[in-house]
């Protein structure tokens, strides 16, 4: 059902996508206001990457996920993924973006964000207001707010036809990567998921995800306490070592 996640592509093609990705990303206008007003006292906080965590496809987590293993030590990396693991256990502890700092609030691959990111507080009303609603339905026990009134276009805002092609654009980029047939979509096998469901799947596996799944439903404090200091152990071995490999 994840097959893409063990699939090995050549460097070439990764080269490939992260061009693309980038080429697609220019296209969109900048914002102001998000990074200013995060700290500030009457200021966001970052709400909407504290409690929320966008929809990433597969070829922007591998463009996310390139920079980390290049550039983040092993133990930051591990952290991040252990982030991730906490979160599916207890999402009350960690229902956002796993790259978001709450401590300094900033976003720790701002880079190298995702295109939801980059639309945020740009996408028309007539886009938005749907889309909201829908997830209402799905997950009614969330919090959800309107688009970030903190946030400006620099320029001219986007328009629904804009936003249409530039999506369409990202799904032809996951097509080329993937292939034609690639399931481009959030339900379960899909390639259109939150970072942390990205995160897990790549660095563990369905299995590992079925293991998670059983803990978080059985397990006692007390396993699960263990389980996460074993596993941050297995982590950073199995890190440190991935990378040297690659460096």
């Amino acid at each position: 059902m994840y097959e893409f996640y063990e699939k090995t592509f050549d460097r070439s093609a990764l080269r490939r996508n992260r061009k693309l990705l980038n080429r697609l990303y220019d296209e969109i206008p900048e914002t102001s206001g998000c990074l200013d007003n995060i700290a500030k006292e009457n200021g966001c906080g970052g709400w909407c990457c504290k409690y929320q965590s966008p929809q990433v496809m597969y070829s922007e987590f591998l463009n996310t996920w390139h920079n980390v293993m290049r550039n983040w030590a092993p133990e930051r990396t591990t952290k991040l993924v252990m982030s991730a693991v906490i979160g599916y256990l207890d999402s009350d502890q960690n229902p956002g973006c796993i790259f978001f700092d709450a401590e300094n609030k900033t976003c720790q691959t701002h880079q190298h964000r995702p295109y939801n990111c980059r639309v945020y507080a740009q996408t028309p009303d007539e886009e938005f207001q749907p889309r909201l609603a829908r997830l209402k339905v799905l997950y009614p026990e969330k919090e959800y707010r309107d688009q970030c009134n903190l946030v400006e276009t620099v320029g001219k805002k986007p328009t629904k036809d804009e936003m249409d092609l530039w999506f369409h654009h990202l799904n032809l980029i996951e097509k080329e990567l993937l292939g034609k047939n690639a399931p481009i979509h959030d339900k379960e096998g899909g390639t259109y998921r939150t970072y942390r469901d990205h995160l897990l799947l790549k660095v563990g596996s369905a299995k590992f995800l079925l293991q998670l799944t059983k803990m978080k439903l059985k397990g006692t404090t007390e396993q699960k306490e263990q389980f996460l200091i074993d596993l941050e152990k297995r982590l950073l071995k199995s890190l440190t070592m991935e990378k040297e490999t690659t460096h």
